[in-house]
């Protein structure tokens, strides 16, 4: 049931009460879409929570890539989504990599038949290879079906073969965008200025401007998609709009590409406890220490987290989307030592002060310290 406004709490407790309130008791379909949630305990407290105020006849239809979620969701039936068949991926390539007639030329169909063949019917896999062959000469589409990548239908890596030959033909000044790209969690929004502001700070490009050309770049390749820029309301009166934030996601298989491709350069630390991963692990303890981006999230105690961690250029802190404030002044406190540090973000964090040493950061060029309400 759409509310058509935009839910603004971030406190637990104050969103089972307005959801509560939305639902009263009346029947809805609720579908969740891309759902990689695991963890059974956090499925049964949402569902008590919606199945509580439900009115009959309700349901909740849930969209995931992994088997174990339907088994953790203990769903009435699951459903097995095909691939494309040979004619539905020919359609989908045809539609994607050709520009003008071409039906005429005999030699190029079949190629680009054979090409569609070893994408499986994996709409990504279709969708990514022909916007590479769309940029390339006719010329260039044999290398690219004649390629050794086709062999084995998922890589060493765990990556898509089609992906992993798209990403090939990136130039170096994408390919280091992309592969960046890692340090956001899986299935997060993308914010397209901050995105492009941190490849400028890590002098990944040299202008604001060849971040744009990069940005669109990658969008037309598939490796960022479901690009949307919001508008906000200037004025009611003489209904004019300004452009919001422009965002972005990666599809999950993308996002897999850019991990493998970034090596330790880019990772996510989720959910960090003494007690929990790299305690004790020499094997993961000598992978982090080359890591150079990083996001936390949900990130118990931060000196542990990263003490590993030797050189770190970026240091994102992140937000779950039911979260609450990430770190406070003595965890902070932690990343002041930090000399090569050049991208810091604490916002929405319950710092009060910044700890004087943070003046000693000298090649800091971003401290990022949106909503931190407790800040004097």
């Amino acid at each position: 049931m759409a509310t058509m406004k935009k839910c603004e709490l971030t406190k637990m407790e104050a969103l089972q009460k307005e959801l509560s309130q939305v639902l009263g008791k009346k029947r809805y379909l609720l579908v969740l879409d891309d759902v990689w949630n695991e963890d059974r305990q956090k499925w049964d407290d949402l569902r008590l929570l919606l199945c509580s105020d439900a009115g009959s006849g309700s349901a909740i239809i849930v969209t995931s890539r992994g088997n174990q979620v339907a088994s953790v969701m203990g769903t009435i039936r699951s459903h097995q989504i095909s691939l494309l068949n040979e004619d539905q991926s020919w359609e989908l390539f045809h539609r994607n990599a050709f520009v003008g007639e071409v039906e005429k030329q005999d030699e190029l169909i079949l190629m680009a038949r054979n090409i569609v063949q070893k994408c499986k019917g994996l709409p990504l896999a279709i969708k990514t290879i022909a916007a590479l062959l769309r940029m390339e000469h006719h010329n260039e589409w044999f290398p690219v079906l004649d390629s050794d990548v086709w062999k084995n239908e998922i890589l060493r890596t765990g990556c898509i073969p089609a992906l992993q030959l798209s990403y090939d033909h990136l130039s170096p000044e994408a390919k280091i965008c992309f592969s960046f790209c890692a340090i956001f969690p899986k299935g997060s929004m993308l914010d397209k200025d901050m995105v492009i502001h941190l490849w400028l700070t890590n002098d990944f490009i040299a202008s604001e401007t060849r971040g744009q050309q990069i940005f669109e770049v990658l969008v037309w390749r598939c490796f960022l998609q479901d690009v949307k820029t919001q508008e906000n309301l200037l004025s009611v009166f003489r209904d004019e709009y300004i452009h919001g934030p422009t965002t972005c996601k990666m599809h999950d298989l993308m996002h897999d590409l850019a991990e493998s491709v970034s090596g330790n350069d880019c990772t996510v630390l989720q959910k960090y406890s003494p007690n929990e991963i790299m305690q004790g692990s020499t094997h993961a303890s000598l992978l982090l220490r080359d890591v150079r981006h990083l996001s936390l999230v949900s990130i118990n105690n931060t000196r542990a987290a990263m003490k590993d961690i030797i050189a770190p250029r970026t240091i994102i802190f992140q937000r779950e989307w039911f979260g609450t404030p990430l770190i406070n002044r003595v965890k902070i406190h932690v990343l002041t030592s930090i000399e090569g540090l050049r991208y810091l973000d604490c916002s929405y964090s319950l710092i009060d002060a910044l700890p004087k040493a943070t003046s000693m950061l000298y090649s800091l060029q971003t401290l990022k310290l949106i909503g931190c309400e407790n800040l004097k």
